[in-house]
């Protein structure tokens, strides 16, 4: 029987490459079903409900390369100092082989040289081309930086995108401790 507070809450959701279902098994009230081909995200014992990993082989060393950096670290218990705020939305988000840059009151990831947004969408991490392994045709990068002027937005969800950066950020964090 479908709860009317859970399919409110699937109303907001954004699964990424899935669909949102209501569900009374897990504790946030909803869960995703992953399209083909995507997967949801596990950090240590948590598995992220969103489906935003490609279900392929993901090498961030490749080509002798450097991995891109990690995810900000979550901050201290003692109040923030400036310029760190809630408000930026950059605060939290890890835009892979890229730069978080705030756009209003949401972000994009501008790519380095040589790297592209998954699926094209500057709300999504950057990556290289060879970061993905031959079993990842549906989730490579296009060739460019598509984090420049004319890239596509994230429409309507760069909101959810950044609770989601939050969210994995958080769940790195409880991993470590």
């Amino acid at each position: 029987m479908s709860n009317p507070i859970q399919d409110i809450v699937c109303a907001f959701i954004n699964c990424g490459q899935g669909k949102c279902v209501a569900s009374n098994t897990t504790g946030i009230g909803f869960d995703c079903d992953c399209q083909s081909g995507w997967k949801k995200m596990q950090i240590g014992p948590l598995t992220f409900p969103s489906c935003v990993v490609p279900n392929c082989t993901i090498d961030f060393q490749c080509n002798g390369s450097p991995p891109p950096p990690p995810p900000p670290t979550p901050p201290a218990a003692a109040p923030p100092p400036p310029p760190f705020t809630l408000a930026n939305p950059c605060t939290f988000t890890w835009c892979g082989d890229g730069t978080c840059v705030t756009n209003g009151t949401g972000y994009n990831c501008q790519c380095n040289e040589g790297s592209a947004n998954l699926m094209n969408l500057s709300g999504l991490a950057c990556f290289k081309k060879c970061y993905f392994g031959a079993d990842c045709n549906v989730a490579s990068p296009p060739s460019g930086n598509s984090g420049s002027q004319g890239a596509r937005e994230v429409p309507n969800c760069s909101r959810n995108l950044h609770i989601l950066t939050m969210t994995i950020v958080v769940a790195f964090f409880i991993t470590w401790i």
